[in-house]
């Protein structure tokens, strides 16, 4: 038994995912510090703009748009409204000191 404990507590790990948009991960660190204190926490990094624009694509290939113009210029807007969103996210965070997390659910919304 004292044999399976140490080689579980040796390789056990646990891998949680928790987006930081909205009050339930703050609530959660309050609750729980040692989420924040004791882990690593793994940022992800920026997307690529081909990759936002291949996901927009893949996003809206289904809709009915009418005109390749409209679809075109659609696809266009995505990626450019998410990369805006975030040159203003860091300068929200350098003018009030807070943090505005963008991430590709809310890219998709």
């Amino acid at each position: 038994w004292d044999y399976f404990l140490t080689d579980i507590r040796k390789n056990l790990h646990v891998i949680l995912a928790f987006s930081p948009v909205g009050d339930d991960f703050r609530s959660r660190a309050r609750k729980f510090p040692a989420l924040v204190t004791c882990t690593v926490i793994d940022w992800f990094q920026p997307w690529p703009d081909d990759a936002l624009m291949k996901v927009g694509q893949n996003f809206i290939a289904d809709m009915d748009l009418g005109d390749d113009i409209i679809r075109s210029g659609i696809e266009k807007f995505l990626p450019f409204s998410f990369l805006t969103v975030n040159e203003e996210a860091k300068r929200f965070k350098r003018i009030e000191r807070r943090h505005v997390y963008t991430t590709p659910k809310s890219y998709l919304e």
